[in-house]
């Protein structure tokens, strides 16, 4: 029910949502490339796996998309937002 919440209010919004399958480094920059896609904006993970897919991502990507990485205050999780670039 959560996921269709989701998908909706991103519809309302006239955000795309896509999901794509396979290592996220192999993926994600050639999704981005083929789309002309101006950011990349990802959520925050202290966890080694997922600090390693974002560097595998990072390597790959086109030197002028910014990559953004999104860390909440859980707290206020929707509210307070402070921004990393890595």
């Amino acid at each position: 029910m959560l996921a269709f919440v989701f998908l909706q209010e991103c519809k309302t919004l006239d955000i795309q949502f896509h999901l794509l399958r396979g290592p996220a480094g192999d993926v994600l920059p050639g999704f981005v490339s083929d789309r002309g896609l101006g950011a990349v904006v990802t959520d925050f993970s202290p966890l080694r796996e997922p600090l390693q897919w974002l560097k595998d991502v990072k390597k790959k990507l086109p030197k002028d998309v910014p990559f953004i990485q999104v860390k909440t205050q859980k707290k206020d999780i929707g509210k307070k937002f402070s921004y990393l670039h890595i």
